[in-house]
């Protein structure tokens, strides 16, 4: 019996999870249909609705210690009152009937007041309630968009998440920036439409010149790439590196584009534009820069030094013209 109640616990704790990994379903499924991973694994701690759980918690805890504290505060005034009685009929010089009602208008002062200040607290508690509704619709739907098949909802999907994000970067950055990792490495396989331009081995070769790079995950990087030094921070705070480990990147216009911090081993950048990227700590392990342009020793030199290098194809410095090299240096440098 005890065990059984134990079990039924154990389950309704486990519901909320359940429920908000419902978000990102349909790009778990064709993550799964193309055998790459779950993407359970990218979701980030603590699922939406257990937030909104915590939050109410919190905010009934003060709710009730304001009810505790203006119930004190009455009682308190009541026992002086009883305790003084005598003393406040004598020297008052005014009937006990007299003190009760003048009494009375305090207390009803006073109750009004408190009425007014719970009316308050109230309408802010609903207020702050239904905001958070809404942004976890919307970052339910933007999720939910980057599965379709259809391009321009999922560049709908990415715009609104990428708005999300820089209105509310503590709450939804990190999150928003996993996911449009994960959408990166295993992008949505449009249906025949014209949208989907993924690459064939005939187009990845470096003397074709008509290869376009898929808008939607062009346009992810670019939300990914205007990541600012508090976004940075953010996710330093949440130990979160950005994982762009084995993506398909070639083409990509990555001009100015923060990438700091971000794992971009096995990454396929071939033919990229690179100018100006901040490459700062980011992880360069077999990354295939051949063909990339407006990369720099300088680039190189600031990411993380890990033994296996990346491949350079014969690039050289965009500012110097000397060939680029990989130089080890002080493995992992402190950030």
């Amino acid at each position: 019996m005890i065990h059984g109640e134990a079990e039924q616990k154990r389950q309704a704790g486990d519901q909320p999870d359940r429920v908000a990994g419902l978000i990102e379903s349909r790009i778990q499924n064709r993550v799964r249909s193309r055998g790459g991973p779950d993407l359970k694994s990218q979701r980030p701690q603590g699922s939406l609705l257990w937030e909104g759980l915590e939050h109410g918690r919190t905010s009934m805890k003060r709710m009730c210690c304001f009810n505790l504290l203006g119930g004190l505060v009455l009682s308190l005034m009541t026992f002086i009152v009883w305790w003084y009685w005598e003393w406040v009929v004598s020297s008052s010089g005014e009937s006990g009937s007299t003190i009760l009602r003048n009494l009375g208008l305090v207390y009803g002062g006073l109750i009004a007041i408190w009425v007014a200040v719970w009316r308050s607290v109230v309408a802010d508690r609903q207020a702050e309630t239904s905001r958070r509704g809404l942004l976890n619709e919307r970052y339910q739907k933007g999720a939910e968009m980057l599965g379709s098949d259809v391009l321009s909802v999922r560049l709908g999907g990415i715009y609104a998440l990428q708005s999300l994000a820089e209105e509310e970067p503590e709450q939804y950055h990190v999150k928003t920036m996993r996911l449009l990792c994960a959408f990166v490495r295993h992008p949505t396989k449009a249906e025949d439409r014209g949208d989907n331009t993924g690459p064939t081995d005939t187009e990845l070769k470096p003397n074709v010149k008509d290869y376009r790079v898929r808008e939607d995950v062009q346009a992810a990087m670019t939300a990914i790439g205007t990541r600012s030094a508090a976004d940075v921070k953010l996710e330093e705070k949440e130990n979160c590196r950005l994982s762009l480990l084995n993506a398909d990147l070639t083409c990509t216009l990555l001009i100015g584009a923060n990438l700091t911090n971000v794992i971009l081993s096995g990454a396929n950048l071939t033919r990229a534009f690179l100018l100006s990227a901040n490459l700062a700590s980011a992880e360069l392990a077999l990354t295939d820069f051949s063909g990339a342009r407006g990369l720099t020793q300088s680039q190189l030199d600031q990411a993380e030094r890990l033994i296996s290098p990346p491949k350079l194809g014969g690039l050289r410095d965009v500012d110097t013209g000397d060939p680029l090299e990989w130089r080890l240096g002080v493995l992992f440098p402190r950030r």
